[in-house]
C-alpha cells in the first residue's frame, strides 16, 4: 500500500510540475520525507494526504489509498502512555514565556509567550482531537521543559500518543524533543529497552522533520545508553 501510495504521489506531484521541495514546503514537511513516501519507504503520518490531495487537487483520491497503519505506530501504540487518560499534568513550574535556550518548534528560537496555565489545561484537553496551534505548541514546549526539570515522566508519554503522529515539521520536532526526553527518563529509571525504544522513535521524527540538531543529541543518547546504560 505504502508503494501505491508513494507512486500516485509521484505522479500527481509531476503532473502539477512541482519539485519535492515545492510540495513539502506547502504540505509543512521536510523534502527528504516527501522522498520517503514517494519512493514507498515509509507511509504518510496522520494528515499528510488529505493536505496533498488539496494542494496537488487530486480530487481525494490520495486520502483514499492511504488505509494501512504504518509499523511505526503500530510499535508507538505499545510504549506506555497510551493508554493513560487520567494523567494528571500538574504545570508546576509554569512560565510566562518560553524559557531562555528553549527554542520554539514553531517560530524559531524566540521567546514566545505562553498561555496561562487555566488556558493550557483547556488546550491540552484538545490535544490528539484538534491539529494543534501555535498556542498549543507553546504550551506543549513549555511542558516538555517543566516535566524534564521535575522528572515527570508519566505527562511526556502521555503527550507523545497524543503528538504522534505529527503532521508538521513544528509538530514532527516537537515530537522528537519529547522522545528524547522519554527516552532519558526511562533509561535513568534502568528501562533501557523502553528507553532506546523513545530514542529510536525520537530519530524517526528528527529526520522527517530534517533536523539535523536534534537528530544529533537523540544519536548522542544512543551511543551512551548503549555503552553504560544512562545517557550523560
Amino acid at each position: 500500500m505504502a508503494a501505491e501510495f508513494g507512486r500516485a504521489l509521484r505522479a500527481h506531484r509531476r503532473r502539477a510540475r512541482l519539485t519535492q521541495a515545492q510540495v513539502g514546503e506547502r504540505v509543512g514537511y521536510h523534502h527528504s520525507l516527501i522522498s520517503k513516501v514517494e519512493s514507498g519507504a515509509r507511509t504518510p503520518p496522520r494528515g499528510l494526504a488529505a493536505a496533498l490531495d488539496e494542494v496537488l487537487g487530486t480530487g481525494g483520491e490520495l486520502t483514499a489509498l492511504d488505509t494501512q497503519d504504518s509499523p511505526q505506530q503500530t510499535l508507538l501504540s505499545l510504549l506506555p502512555g497510551a493508554a493513560a487518560d487520567g494523567v494528571r499534568i500538574p504545570l508546576r513550574h509554569w512560565p510566562a514565556v518560553l524559557p531562555a535556550g528553549i527554542g520554539c518548534p514553531e517560530h524559531g528560537a524566540v521567546a514566545c509567550r505562553v498561555p496561562v496555565a487555566a488556558s493550557a489545561h483547556a488546550l491540552l484537553a484538545r490535544l490528539g482531537r484538534d491539529r494543534p496551534g501555535p498556542d498549543l505548541v507553546h504550551v506543549l514546549t513549555a511542558l516538555l521543559h517543566d516535566c524534564a526539570a521535575t522528572d515527570a515522566l508519566a505527562p511526556v508519554e502521555w503527550a507523545l500518543h497524543r503528538l504522534a503522529p505529527a503532521d508538521s515539521r513544528a509538530l514532527l520536532t516537537l515530537a522528537a524533543h519529547y522522545a528524547r526526553v522519554a527516552g532519558r527518563m526511562r533509561a535513568a529509571r534502568g528501562q533501557d529497552a523502553l528507553g532506546m525504544a523513545w530514542l529510536g522513535q525520537g530519530l524517526t521524527w528528527a529526520a522527517a522533520a530534517g533536523d539535523a540538531a536534534v537528530t544529533g543529541r537523540l544519536l548522542r543518547d544512543v551511543a551512551a545508553l548503549t555503552r553504560v546504560g544512562v545517557p550523560a
